[in-house]
């Protein structure tokens, strides 16, 4: 892909489907491979708080070559999604869209900007490091089994509220 094909573009700007397109293209090989329906997309970006005017996206042409997808609470911005499609990676598009982003996140005076990276992706680690950013915490991840599973095997939600209180951080609004 040509740097010169390249722009980058509001989330704003831009249909959810282009954007749902280049994001399951990005997560196609990822760690945990990802490829979410338009419905899916749409509970994930509610549950997120999805701001696409702190959102962008790398165009080449009509179609997604990058994605940085931010949600926003209060004063702080959530990462809620970063992918670069395999024929783009390597082309330096995520730090772009990070910066462009970051621009936007400070205008609106934010007061940070978090991710949650899964600790085998060396890729992703090694970029957010090389964006500035710092690990604040672990991040425990629970897998139920397929078809679902009987509640009291994972506990009620006051059990989780209960749980608050032991964690040395807090956990994510998310």
């Amino acid at each position: 892909i040509s740097p010169m094909a390249l722009q980058i573009v509001s989330a704003a700007e831009l249909a959810s489907d282009v954007i749902l397109a280049g994001m399951n293209a990005g997560f196609a090989d990822y760690v945990v491979p990802m490829s979410l329906s338009s419905g899916q997309f749409e509970a994930m970006c509610r549950q997120r708080a999805y701001d696409p005017l702190l959102s962008y996206v790398a165009m080449r042409d009509d179609n997604p070559a990058a994605i940085w997808l931010v949600g926003s609470r209060e004063r702080l911005a959530y990462l809620m999604a970063s992918a670069t499609v395999p024929a783009a990676r390597g082309q330096g598009l995520a730090s772009r869209l990070f910066k462009t982003s970051k621009a936007a996140i400070l205008a609106q005076g934010m007061v940070g900007l978090q991710s949650e990276v899964i600790a085998t992706n060396a890729p992703a680690r090694g970029l957010y490091a090389k964006l500035g950013f710092s690990e604040g915490r672990g991040l425990a991840c629970y897998r139920l089994p397929a078809g679902g599973t009987d509640a009291g095997e994972v506990g009620s939600l006051q059990d989780l509220e209960d749980l608050q209180d032991h964690l040395d951080w807090p956990a994510s609004w998310q």
